[in-house]
């Protein structure tokens, strides 16, 4: 059944293993999957219920602009891309969290 989104939350730069006394931190994302939607698995995170404490304790935001959840995709498709999209992120720069 073709029901599971991957997703990206940005993450509050506190949640970097980079040192604050670095220049410039890069960005950090949670890269995951739901079969629910992504409004409500992020509702979920914060409220500590199935929760990532990554993202329990830093997340913002849900980033849009990172993924396409608007085709609806197979748990198997859904994981091979929530790993697909955590490597382009880290390639691009992002420190990424999830993404197993």
């Amino acid at each position: 059944m073709n029901h599971h989104s991957v997703y990206v939350i940005e993450l509050d730069p506190a949640a970097s293993p980079v040192s604050g006394k670095a220049r410039r931190r890069p960005p950090c994302v949670y890269v995951g999957l739901t079969g629910l939607t992504v409004e409500q698995r992020f509702k979920n995170h914060k409220r500590g219920h199935k929760a990532s404490r990554i993202v329990f304790l830093h997340g913002k935001r849900i980033t849009h602009e990172l993924f396409d959840a608007s085709t609806p995709l197979g748990y198997g498709q859904a994981l091979e891309e929530e790993q697909r999209l955590a490597a382009s992120l880290r390639r691009r720069g992002f420190i990424v969290f999830g993404g197993h």
